[in-house]
């Protein structure tokens, strides 16, 4: 597609209030640099910093600080229903999955901070940073892998956090470390050193990352995602003091519905590239003189429709948020999550049957943004989404951390 085109709007009308739309509008507005950007950052020769900066400048890093911390009140602390965040983030993904990626990180976490049970005082605090000098924010959660004495294998709590006077002393790896290089502060999960078990010594503390006991190294090279910066942090003594602990030992497992907002959200992202992929293969097909061709045609249609569908889905899965039925909300956000997934590889598909195999040639934005697609659609793991809605349909026990407020008997899985 020719650089700076943003093409496809959905005939869906998400019916924003005026001043999320504008918010929305501006994503948008600045959606084609973000693009121009994304081919250099996939061959690692520049960093997400400069999209986060026009971010910053554009007011959009703090859509989730509350209203009252000098945020746009998108959150959870603010509003029930995320559909006008998410529209936001669609728009981010049709520039850029990558930044998509890591801009959920940012604002999630933020979300996650606002909602968790911190005090006032380390809330405004923290977003300050954000609403005063445009700090970027991350999430740190995923570990090395580990076999566990049963067979399992964990992915979280062996970061290890000892009590000290005034706070904790934290060691340990984070491997997925998003935006590793361009985050300012990060929300870090560390398992208490002293607790009896996982999940009520699960901590969540907040620190900056630019400090000498935070070491970052370069880990991440997968096939997609290049850009969302993954990389690996050892933390070596560093102290976090009280202050900055993220509610209770353990309270992300206790949240109510709320947790179930970064599912939907990772689906958006993917039904924004989606769109992006849609509309590069029109331009393709036109350009090439293909566009009268009833075959390809025939994938165009499939793509467009398999598209509206899922905008039609997410607008539906927004009133649903608002209602604030919690079961009603894990059901049809996983229902959400599922389909997107399932329209995006779909699409894709298409796209290679309309275009041909010479789209895939690295001149073409579209070889890049296959692989985004194929990668970040494997999180979180489909199968046990499935497994957990039917397990909700049937009234049945489920037993992963994305059913807030159920009684976790399985080891957590990043």
């Amino acid at each position: 597609m020719k650089q700076g085109i943003v093409a496809l709007r959905t005939a869906i009308d998400f019916e924003l209030p005026a001043e999320v739309q504008k918010l929305a509008d501006t994503a948008w507005e600045l959606a084609p640099q973000f693009r121009e950007r994304a081919r250099e950052y996939d061959k690692g020769i520049r960093s997400q910093k400069e999209d986060f900066a026009d971010l910053a400048k554009a007011g959009l890093l703090s859509i989730t600080v509350p209203r009252s911390m000098g945020g746009h009140g998108l959150g959870a602390s603010d509003s029930k229903n995320p559909l006008g965040m998410w529209a936001i983030t669609k728009a981010l993904a049709y520039a850029d999955l990558c930044l998509a990626r890591n801009w959920e990180n940012h604002v999630n976490t933020i979300d996650t901070m606002t909602f968790s049970g911190c005090s006032l005082e380390t809330q405004r605090r923290w977003c300050a940073k954000t609403v005063e000098n445009g700090a970027v924010w991350s999430n740190w959660a995923a570990e090395p892998p580990k076999s566990n004495p049963d067979g399992s294998t964990a992915y979280i709590g062996q970061t290890l956090a000892e009590k000290v006077d005034g706070g904790w002393k934290v060691n340990g790896k984070k491997r997925y470390a998003n935006t590793a290089t361009a985050a300012d502060v990060t929300c870090v999960w560390v398992m208490d050193k002293a607790a009896d078990n996982f999940f009520d010594g699960i901590l969540m503390l907040m620190t900056d990352t630019h400090r000498p006991e935070i070491k970052i190294e370069d880990w991440w090279d997968a096939m997609g995602m290049r850009a969302s910066d993954a990389q690996e942090a050892t933390f070596q003594n560093a102290f976090i003091p009280d202050a900055d602990q993220v509610g209770a030992a353990g309270a992300f497992f206790k949240m109510p519905a709320w947790s179930m907002r970064a599912v939907p959200h990772y689906a958006v992202s993917f039904l924004g590239a989606t769109e992006a992929i849609y509309d590069w293969t029109i331009e393709y097909v036109q350009g090439r003189g293909k566009g009268r061709d009833q075959f390809v045609r025939h994938h165009l249609g499939q793509m467009h429709a398999a598209i509206e569908a899922c905008n039609a889905l997410l607008k539906e899965l927004g009133k649903v948020w608002a209602r604030g039925d919690e079961a009603a909300i894990r059901t049809a956000s996983i229902s959400f999550r599922i389909m997107a997934e399932r329209t995006a590889l779909e699409v894709a598909a298409h796209a290679i049957k309309a275009c041909g195999s010479t789209a895939f040639h690295r001149q073409y934005e579209f070889e890049r943004m296959y692989r985004d697609i194929q990668v970040y659609v494997r999180h979180e793991n489909i199968d046990h989404m499935t497994s957990n809605l039917g397990a909700l349909c049937a009234q049945a026990d489920v037993h992963t951390y994305w059913t807030p407020g159920q009684v976790v008997k399985a080891q957590a899985e990043s």
